[in-house]
């Protein structure tokens, strides 16, 4: 099976892949601000992911409106690139993954320390601001055991 995570992040998302091959970590390609579809629209189709888990994303209080245009645009443009490439896509909240793998809602640093224990060789993850990448594998992850026996 072959799992594709993607934190459509606040300011630039990421995403984490697991397939027998191994685990991959990364940003999504954005340029000034932009998820851009067409490189996003490669790396899907490179990776070949059988399923998509993307974290659903709402409005939250307090932020501008601009920003959260901006946030918006990003994630419907996730969706419908995996849309266009034909992948399956399951969405999942933030309080879901997070409550399966008993992690506290905003502290992204446990993401990180949980990763490197479940991922030892991972590469990609050793700055603070990595975090995103954490939480886009973590979610794959939540996906492939909550899946484990209808995946197969």
């Amino acid at each position: 099976m072959r799992i594709l995570g993607i934190d459509p992040g606040s300011v630039s998302g990421a995403y984490g892949f697991i397939s027998d091959d191994g685990v991959v970590v990364g940003d999504l390609p954005v340029a000034d601000g932009n998820v851009m579809p067409g490189m996003l629209f490669n790396l899907v189709k490179e990776l070949q992911p059988d399923v998509a888990i993307v974290e659903r994303v709402s409005a939250m209080p307090g932020n501008g409106a601009a920003s959260m245009f901006k946030f918006g645009r990003a994630y419907g443009c996730i969706l419908s690139v995996l849309a266009c490439a034909g992948i399956r896509t399951e969405l999942t909240t933030p309080s879901t993954w997070k409550k399966y793998f008993n992690l506290p809602g905003k502290d992204k640093e446990k993401s990180r320390e949980l990763v490197s224990r479940l991922f030892p060789t991972v590469t990609g993850i050793e700055r603070v601001k990595d975090h995103g990448r954490c939480e886009a594998l973590l979610m794959a992850q939540f996906w492939m055991e909550k899946n484990r026996d209808s995946a197969a």
